[in-house]
């Protein structure tokens, strides 16, 4: 079980005044995989402190702790716990504390090869991320998996994919369509590491980020034009689109 696809669905608390005992219990979408026993001395004889970490899944190795280090545990399960608040703020606030945005546009755009979009509109956005309206660039700085949805309303044939870093395109998020005038969409998954965070950005608390764009690959025609058909109707298409939501 990877760090990544860890859910805590229950902590149980023990009352005892000196000792202290969580009971987290882990689980993935293919159920129960263990629980994680955390166990400390909280009287004023601190050299008791004790930490054990114990599951039900692929033979968890037992750890005890006599001083704030940290505990290792087989590479398929959890795989590092420096203490239960350090536990409990990467999971949990993980949880109830989610990096979201989502942006669009309704502006008609004359995208080039290699160029990007850009996002008239800041529709919602939370937690560890920013984009400043009228900008192709949106920019996260926590580490983590993240779903995305794009969708653009396009003339001429086209290709378009997620852009990280202005370096590194996402080969998951790459989509087309071989037909003119029509609405090209796409979800998928992304993960964004420590090792992304490498572009200045005076929105973030540290002044680095990973900046995510999406750029035009098309090939065949010098631009795509993303635009409104001139339906005849009174309220704009949006014409681009961008959702990111933080999962764990």
């Amino acid at each position: 079980m990877s760090d990544e696809n860890i859910l805590i669905s229950e902590i149980v608390d023990d009352d005892d005044d000196d000792i202290s005992v969580d009971e987290i219990i882990i689980t993935t979408n293919n159920g129960p995989q263990g629980i994680v026993t955390i166990v400390e001395n909280t009287s004023d004889d601190e050299s008791c402190e004790i930490v054990i970490v114990e599951s039900s899944h692929n033979n968890v190795i037992i750890n005890e702790l006599r001083e704030p280090e940290i505990v290792e545990s087989s590479p398929n399960n959890i795989n590092t716990i420096e203490n239960k608040k350090d536990f409990e703020e990467s999971h949990v606030n993980r949880l109830t504390s989610p990096t979201f945005i989502n942006a669009y546009s309704i502006s008609d755009q004359k995208i080039k090869k290699n160029d990007v979009v850009v996002f008239d509109i800041t529709n919602m956005i939370h937690g560890n991320c920013a984009h400043i309206p009228n900008t192709s660039d949106i920019y996260i700085w926590r580490t983590g998996c993240y779903s995305v949805y794009i969708s653009i309303l396009h003339i001429e044939a086209c290709q378009f994919s997620l852009l990280k870093n202005s370096q590194y395109t996402a080969p998951v998020s790459v989509v087309g369509s071989v037909n003119a005038a029509t609405q090209n969409s796409n979800f998928f998954m992304i993960q964004i590491n420590d090792s992304d965070m490498i572009t200045p950005t005076s929105l973030s608390p540290s002044g680095y980020a990973c900046k995510l764009q999406l750029v035009n690959n098309t090939n065949n025609c010098p631009s795509v034009t993303l635009g409104s058909y001139s339906s005849g109707n009174q309220l704009p298409h949006i014409t681009a689109s961008i959702t990111i939501q933080s999962i764990i």
